[in-house]
């Protein structure tokens, strides 16, 4: 199963408040602006077009749109559809401006070119200026007939609460493991790496696909298992501080899929799932609380990084920091 084959139904299995909006769809009485919410990679763009596809689709049959193959849906897909509006920063920009949007908004004082339906895409919303968001506002609150906006974004809070206040804001919830996986190899990935990837990937398509082509991604994870959860006390810090000058460029890989991992230890020692492969010896019964302080010092390292500490230093601290904790673990 390729993203271009995640349907609606696949959708609707994820959560109630995903699968109450599919419904409302079908039955033909979906608002007319919809927020969708959630982290990076779970799917809102690819749930945005799907929706656009249901009410832009030729099927006459509501329950059974979208179709998938009609013109209307092929066109949708490829972003070429007269009546699917999509609004984008201009190229080389971050940030969408009040231009960008009184851009697409003059094209609604409009007739739709085909049938009776027009869907406006807005990923993103983040990446609205505050004007620009406010240039949308009055639309919003005056949407004609047969006009629907699509609105998706990985941070809630960027949005103006206006805004927000008239949206249908559904947090869509994140990818399951088996289903990422599955979408992986289907593109062709190796069964292994597509089962670690969509293990270490919190639900996100985009994550897993990023560790799944990662060419460097085993070598980075035999640094992180060694450096970060194979130490108990000062004798180990000795030994692990020595190979540290090794991996300065691979430190922000390192810390990344440090969290990444002890997240996923967390979450199966929580729901009494067989954990990853490397947590042996004190990791195999370590206490959720005390995981969730190394995760914490993990955390920290990376801010540190951010403020541009040197890999050397916070590598140092964070590897003492982590055999000091787990010393004090009993087997």
């Amino acid at each position: 199963m390729s993203s271009s084959e995640i349907t609606l139904k696949g959708f609707a299995k994820r959560c109630e408040a995903v699968r109450d909006l599919i419904d409302s769809l079908l039955a033909g009485r979906m608002e007319q602006s919809v927020l969708l919410c959630g982290a990076c990679g779970v799917g809102k763009s690819t749930l945005a077009t799907l929706l656009a596809q249901g009410l832009l689709c030729g099927e006459e049959d509501m329950a059974r749109r979208p179709c998938g193959v009609c013109k209307s849906c092929v066109r949708v897909q490829k972003g070429t559809h007269p009546d699917c509006l999509k609004l984008q920063p201009d190229k080389g920009k971050k940030t969408v401006s009040v231009e960008n949007v009184r851009s697409v908004l003059s094209v609604l004082s409009r007739s739709p070119l085909e049938g009776a339906n027009r869907a406006v895409l807005i990923p993103r919303m983040e990446q609205l200026t505050d004007a620009a968001q406010n240039a949308l506002l009055k639309t919003l609150e005056e949407t004609q007939k047969g006009t629907w906006f699509l609105l998706t974004t990985d941070n809630e809070t960027k949005v103006l609460s206006t805004i927000r206040s008239r949206c249908r804001t559904v947090r869509v919830a994140p990818f399951q493991e088996e289903e990422i996986a599955s979408i992986l190899l289907s593109e062709g990935v190796p069964a292994s790496r597509a089962e670690t990837a969509a293990a270490l990937s919190e639900g996100s398509l985009t994550s897993a696909r990023e560790i799944a082509q990662d060419d460097s991604f085993d070598r980075t994870q035999e640094w992180t298992v060694s450096l970060l959860f194979s130490g108990r006390g000062l004798e180990d810090y000795a030994r692990l501080s020595f190979t540290l000058k090794n991996i300065k460029d691979q430190t922000d890989d390192i810390l990344r899929l440090g969290v990444q991992e002890l997240r996923l230890l967390i979450r199966r020692s929580s729901a009494g799932e067989s954990l990853p492969d490397w947590a042996d010896g004190v990791w195999s019964h370590a206490p959720i609380e005390r995981c969730r302080a190394v995760l914490e010092m993990i955390l920290q390292a990376q801010r540190m990084r951010q403020s541009n500490v040197s890999a050397s230093a916070v590598m140092d601290m964070l590897v003492q920091q982590i055999t000091e904790e787990t010393s004090t673990w009993s087997l």
